[in-house]
């Protein structure tokens, strides 16, 4: 019951005001901990596991937005039917395609998450649109200081917080924006600030459909799952500047440990802005320069958007990207007035699937219904 209401009620980020638009995209956080007393969950019995899962639940009842019933066991739960939720960023990857014990808490409206033994003990991710980075840490502050009144974590007075993973360890911080630069990848400006976000502890990848390359698989069809975004506990799955799908980047801290959360915070929501405003000055140089070059690929978006009956995923995010510059540019008909951002995600495999029968995976019937989403964007 609790997904298919997870399904139907659209997250409260789909429908707020998106801060930076249109350049940004999303800002997701991530918060890890390891209780003190366990092993790490790699090496954790099924028994400890449970025993680690039922003092997390009961421990999350404390946190304001959730209940008993907003908590998903992953363990014999059906990856075909959880596979939205980790297009939607609310749980990693790493939760669908983990063994035995495992789960998550997922809020009533959406916002935040409470991951158990997705590779840490606890993972507290939350997600907001646009560029809202100081939103994401309040948040995830507050449901570490909620959840460590009544739970130790591994500690150490040195390195600070105790992870398996040791691209973690410090503060088990990680922070990340999603981005649309077209301008930037056009010019090919978006080289420079690579090397630039580099030498400020921070990473500037494309981002890339599909599990990442280490997951376990799940027992569902691949191309299913390559039809959407997904993410580890750190980053959204991602690869070179050159093989990003739609014009989409992703902006991250690398490093927790020297670093404080107010360092990591600040020095991101800066270098994302700074980012922002290159992209707005690359668009404004190439509408002076190739205004009939970007008339033509925003136009021809158009009458695809319009006319297509069957949409391939990737064809689909091309398009979105191509109608999400026109409309920021103004080179869009009167026909489209908002590109929502909930569409990027409801093009994705598993939120198509989940609203099918049986025969949910079958392509004919995706790419049909694919189709329809962007001829609801005109006909409203």
């Amino acid at each position: 019951m609790m997904m298919k209401t997870w399904v139907e009620n659209k997250p409260v980020w789909w429908k707020e005001e998106v801060y930076g638009a249109p350049v940004s995209i999303l800002t997701v956080g991530t918060l890890c901990r390891n209780v003190a007393g366990f092993f790490f969950p790699m090496r954790m019995s099924e028994e400890e596991k449970q025993r680690l899962e039922d003092l997390v639940k009961e421990n999350s009842l404390r946190l304001e937005g959730i209940s008993v019933d907003d908590y998903i066991s992953f363990a014999g739960s059906s990856p075909r039917e959880n596979l939205f939720l980790s297009e939607r960023f609310l749980v990693s990857y790493d939760l669908l395609s983990g063994i035995g014990h495992r789960g998550a808490f997922i809020s009533k409206d959406q916002r935040f998450s409470v991951m158990v033994n997705a590779g840490e003990h606890i993972a507290f991710r939350v997600v907001f649109a646009g560029l809202q980075v100081e939103k994401v840490w309040e948040l995830l502050n507050q449901m570490d200081d909620c959840m460590s009144s009544s739970i130790d974590y591994m500690t150490d007075p040195r390195l600070g917080f105790l992870t398996s993973d040791l691209n973690l360890i410090g503060t088990g911080l990680k922070l990340f924006t999603i981005l649309h630069l077209p301008g930037l990848a056009r010019t090919g400006s978006i080289m420079l600030w690579e090397e630039k976000l580099k030498s400020l502890g921070f990473y500037l990848k494309g981002v890339r459909t599909g599990p990442p390359t280490d997951a376990r698989p799940l027992a569902i069809p691949k191309h299913l799952i390559e039809q959407g975004f997904h993410s580890s506990l750190s980053s959204p799955v991602a690869v070179g500047l050159i093989e990003t799908v739609g014009s989409l980047f992703v902006i991250g801290n690398r490093y927790t440990l020297g670093f404080s959360e107010a360092e990591i915070v600040f020095s991101l929501s800066h270098m994302v802005s700074e980012i922002t405003k290159a992209e707005m000055d690359a668009r404004q140089k190439l509408l002076s320069s190739s205004k009939l070059t970007l008339e033509d690929m925003v136009g021809r978006a158009e009458g695809v958007a319009k006319g297509a009956r069957f949409l391939e995923f990737a064809e689909a995010i091309e398009l979105w990207s191509a109608l999400q510059l026109g409309f920021s540019l103004n080179l869009t008909s009167n026909s489209i007035s908002l590109l929502p951002l909930s569409l990027l995600f409801e093009l994705q495999g598993g939120h198509i699937t989940v609203n099918l029968t049986s025969n949910g995976n079958n392509t004919v019937k995706m790419s049909l219904m694919r189709a329809n989403k962007f001829k609801e964007i005109f006909s409203n």
